[in-house]
């Protein structure tokens, strides 16, 4: 059994393809937007000027996004992202928080440069503006009124579980199209909407529901191993020769075990540790291996431990192991 379970493998999987699939398709779409065989060109968002210019801007971070301290001016959405030698196009990504998209940001970027690089778009430059959405719903809304306000083209790349759907529609109703994203409902319903990934809500939960774990943890961990090593040096006080046994089920996962002398895992056959696992805390079976799915796989567990206890025959082969166990760390603390 792996470490993600099938359905975030997809997950991440897709999104990686998305993103790529996305970014192409973005700039195809926006290459003949711009096509310099016409004089002037209108789109729903407003005026498209084709006068060409002698451009070198790049993809670069936003100066006056929400959260640099700076300041947006600008008159307000719609005002056709073509400038001159430049393009302006946009995207949002949750860069702090819980959730790092920064790779699928600087693949949209690598890409952009790429284009850059090799002349731009119908001769003119590409200026790829962005925003921190945060793993945060009204900072996301505050990305998308700020990619409004920079007039961009087009979105093109982002990764917002906490409000890409409902920012869909603020972009949009700018006369802003949406290229690439997670695949929300609103996505596949905006007909100024174009997803490259399958539908978010089929896929995405688990996304989420594996970066509120992390966050959880990230808060709770220190706490835990404070407590856990105030205890242990009360004891070592009682008895500097004594054993201390700490049972936890992410000590290798959070890296708490390299606190420890010795490591003791405890395992059984994967199909045992679903069954027990759903009969103890009453889960379906889909539960309880999303539940699994957030530890490291067995076999993988193995390969730190010290000391092995299987525990898939039974309570009385497993008290003779941990017997012979205890003894083991017994000899060693003298």
């Amino acid at each position: 059994m792996s470490q993600r379970g099938f359905r975030e493998r997809v997950a991440v999987a897709l999104l990686g393809a998305a993103v790529v699939v996305g970014t192409v398709l973005g700039v195809m779409t926006i290459k003949s937007f711009t096509q310099p065989s016409s004089t002037a060109l209108a789109v729903q968002q407003g005026g498209v000027s084709a006068a060409q210019a002698n451009g070198n801007a790049s993809p670069a971070s936003m100066p006056g996004a929400p959260g640099t301290g700076g300041s947006t001016t600008s008159s307000g959405g719609g005002g056709g992202g073509v400038a001159g030698g430049n393009i302006t196009i946009g995207g949002f990504f949750d860069i702090t928080g819980p959730v790092d998209s920064s790779v699928e940001r600087d693949t949209v970027r690598a890409y952009m440069q790429a284009i850059n690089q090799s002349g731009g778009i119908n001769g003119r430059k590409v200026q790829y503006v962005w925003c921190d959405s945060k793993y945060d719903a009204s900072s996301a809304h505050a990305c998308a009124q700020y990619l409004i306000a920079q007039n961009v083209l087009a979105v093109v790349g982002l990764t917002a579980p906490l409000g890409e759907n409902n920012e869909i529609r603020t972009l949009t109703s700018a006369g802003i199209p949406v290229i690439g994203g997670l695949g929300t409902p609103a996505e596949y319903a905006d007909p100024l909407s174009f997803p490259v990934s399958a539908n978010f809500y089929r896929y995405g939960g688990a996304i989420a529901d594996e970066a509120k774990r992390q966050q959880l943890n990230s808060i709770l961990h220190p706490f835990i191993m404070a407590a856990q090593d105030a205890q242990l040096q009360d004891w070592e006080q009682q008895d500097p020769n004594g054993v201390a046994v700490v049972d936890a089920a992410l000590m290798i996962e959070s890296g708490g075990y390299r606190r420890f002398d010795k490591l003791i895992v405890v395992h059984c056959p994967p199909e045992v540790q679903l069954q027990r696992l759903m009969s103890r805390e009453g889960l379906t079976r889909d539960e309880a291996e999303r539940r699994i799915n957030t530890q490291m796989p067995q076999e993988q567990k193995k390969k730190f431990a010290d000391f092995l206890i299987d525990t898939s025959d039974g309570f009385q082969n497993v008290r003779r192991q941990t017997q012979a166990v205890f003894q083991e760390l017994v000899a060693l603390s003298k």
